[in-house]
C-alpha cells in the first residue's frame, strides 16, 4: 500500500504506508456470492496488527475503517495540517471476462495528539 503526501515536493511525495515505522500491507478478497471485495491492511509487525480495512460494494461505493494512526512525513504536523492518500488502483473483471482498471485515493487527517482541559490541581508533600 502505497501513501501519496500531497503537500510534500515532487519527488518525494510517494512512499510505503507505515504505522510506527512499519510497513503497512494489504490483502484483498472478493465474496463470490455477493462481489463484496474486502480490502484489509495489517501492519508488518509480526502480529499483523489491522491499521485499516475498506468495503467496497458491488455498485462502487465503499466505507474505510482505520484502526490505528498513521506515520505521517512531516515532522510537527497533524490532523488536517497533515493530510495523505491512500493511492488504490483496481483491476475487476466482469463475468464475460471484460476488464476495467480505475483508482481511488482516500484522504486521511487522522487526529494527532491532544490534551483535555486542565483544571487545579494541588501536591501534597508530606515532611518527615
Amino acid at each position: 500500500m502505497r501513501r501519496y503526501d500531497q503537500e510534500e515536493p515532487s519527488g518525494s511525495q510517494r512512499g510505503d504506508l507505515e504505522v510506527g515505522g512499519k510497513k503497512v500491507t494489504f490483502t484483498n478478497d472478493t465474496d463470490p456470492i455477493t462481489g463484496v471485495i474486502t480490502i484489509q491492511g495489517t501492519v508488518d509487525d509480526g502480529a499483523s496488527t489491522p491499521a485499516f480495512t475498506i468495503i467496497v460494494q458491488p455498485d462502487g461505493s465503499y466505507t474505510y475503517q482505520q484502526h490505528v494512526a498513521f506515520d505521517h512525513p512531516d515532522i510537527d504536523e497533524t490532523g488536517a495540517a497533515d493530510k495523505i492518500a491512500l493511492n488504490i488502483n483496481c483491476t475487476v473483471t466482469d463475468g464475460a471476462g471484460d476488464t476495467d482498471t480505475a483508482g481511488a485515493y482516500i484522504r486521511v487527517a487522522d487526529d494527532g495528539p491532544t490534551i483535555g482541559g486542565v483544571g487545579p490541581s494541588r501536591v501534597d508533600q508530606g515532611f518527615a
